[in-house]
């Protein structure tokens, strides 16, 4: 429960998951039980850190790679756009994945991954870009942040594996992956 508390969660709101789940489950023995309770903790866990305000703007939420996303809001996609090019828009990237290459000379030796030219990035800056196979075709879209001693690859959490297998196999190998 710690790791719940720590992204917000309060005890109050599982409680009534605790009570519906043994009233429900009367004649499972302990370890099911605790089976159970455990994956419906581990689909709590699977929300952003903005689930809570996407419910609170009514949004309607789909499972995406085991995360509830949303998908629209009552107001429609126009009113997102015009508020978006009149203000600001977020992307929450808290659900997707996270690989950093570290190594002498990352930046030259990881650059032949991605569309984009990242040594033009500055520490602190990100680029939105794309991996390509060798046929051109798109192995997957991702944020690229440059720091002073990495760089940090935000990818789709539905491509999570297949992501870190193509970057590992076409990662110089003298850069680590982590």
């Amino acid at each position: 429960f710690d790791a719940l508390m720590a992204l917000g969660y309060k005890a109050s709101d599982f409680k009534d998951l605790l009570i519906e789940t043994i009233n429900k489950d009367k004649d499972l023995d302990i370890q099911s039980l605790i089976k159970k309770i455990l994956n419906k903790i581990n689909w709590y866990m699977k929300r952003t850190s903005l689930y809570r305000s996407h419910i609170n703007l009514n949004a309607k939420m789909v499972d995406f790679s085991g995360f509830k996303m949303p998908i629209s809001y009552p107001k429609g996609i126009s009113n997102e756009v015009k508020a978006v090019r009149k203000s600001a828009g977020i992307f929450d990237v808290s659900h997707m994945g996270f690989f950093r290459i570290i190594g002498d000379g990352f930046v030259e030796k990881s650059n032949n991954l991605f569309v984009s030219d990242i040594s033009k990035l500055k520490p602190g800056n990100a680029k939105y870009t794309v991996m390509c196979n060798n046929e051109g075709g798109i192995v997957d879209d991702l944020i690229v942040y440059m720091n002073e001693n990495s760089i940090d690859l935000i990818v789709n959490c539905s491509n999570l594996q297949k992501d870190y297998d193509w970057i590992k196999k076409n990662l110089d190998s003298s850069l680590v992956l982590k």
